[in-house]
């Protein structure tokens, strides 16, 4: 199941980072959905379920005109799948858009997603994952 939970995230990705954006990817969260974020993120805590999801994006679409993920480096876990992703947002377009490095660490069940953990820090995204450079 491990390679059909990296392409089901690498299409999310691509859902994400879409026009379908938010609405898209909660077709791919199971119920008990969680999405964690570190203490210093705009985002910081954890939100559950779709709405969870929801009320994170709406907080990201206030903060930035534009914002999505570029994926450089994929990591097969099994029913998890570390990603190596930089973060990329724009609050106006006459500006240089903001770069941020955002390991993210996706958990599956059941071709859903039920956890989605960022990080701004490879080391920590590894020792989540349980795993060294």
């Amino acid at each position: 199941m491990s390679r059909e939970n990296v392409e089901l995230v690498r299409t999310l990705y691509e859902v994400w980072n879409g026009r379908k954006g938010r609405e898209g990817v909660i077709a791919f969260l199971a119920e008990d959905f969680e999405f964690v974020n570190p203490h210093y993120a705009l985002e910081s805590g954890t939100r559950h379920g779709h709405a969870g999801w929801s009320q994170a994006m709406d907080n990201l679409d206030e903060a930035f005109e534009h914002h999505g993920h570029e994926v450089d480096e994929v990591r097969d876990l099994g029913d998890r799948v570390l990603c190596f992703t930089t973060f990329v947002a724009q609050t106006n377009p006459d500006i240089a858009a903001f770069r941020q490095d955002e390991p993210q660490l996706w958990s599956l069940r059941d071709g859903k997603v039920i956890r989605l953990q960022w990080f701004h820090d490879r080391a920590e995204a590894l020792q989540a994952a349980g795993l060294s450079e």
